[in-house]
């Protein structure tokens, strides 16, 4: 009977992830390293009633590259959402080459499990928006476009020197 449940479920979609991303970076620094770092948000929100736990998060991004756990930033290795909430992911990224990371927007991708299995799946974080002075129009820019530009900018304001 619980695997007749669990092949409707399935069927109707209800057991399949289904998360939409953004994607945000505050506090850029220099880390005890040298390195260039921005903390990274993912906002993920389960648009299904099945809780869906996020067990590892992966970028493919030329000129940024996640850095490893750290509790104290508030950085765990798995993040629980119930169905139908939201909940926000925080990792450190390194900025190694702000010329390097590309125009294109790129996948997150992502592994996760819910009650009745696991698997991997990839999202794109929705687009930054930069407007000039002037203009009205805000024009779109890929999220690791966003975040590496903040993050270079702030690098080289006044305040750093």
């Amino acid at each position: 009977m619980l695997a007749v449940a669990a092949a409707i479920f399935s069927w109707a979609g209800a057991a399949t992830p289904r998360a939409a991303w953004t994607a945000e970076a505050w506090l850029p620094h220099r880390d005890d390293a040298g390195r260039l770092v921005t903390t990274m948000t993912l906002e993920v929100l389960n648009e299904g009633p099945v809780p869906v736990t996020i067990t590892g998060i992966a970028l493919d991004v030329p000129g940024l590259r996640l850095l490893p756990l750290d509790a104290k930033n508030n950085e765990w290795a798995s993040v629980e959402v119930a169905g139908y909430e939201r909940d926000v992911i925080y990792r450190t990224v390194h900025v190694g080459d702000c010329a390097k990371v590309p125009r294109e927007p790129r996948p997150v991708r992502f592994t996760y499990r819910t009650p009745l299995w696991s698997g991997e799946s990839e999202a794109v974080p929705g687009a930054w928006h930069i407007s000039t002075p002037g203009e009205e129009d805000r024009v779109p820019l890929a999220w690791q476009r966003g975040l590496a530009a903040q993050a270079c900018n702030e690098a080289v304001s006044d305040e750093w020197s």
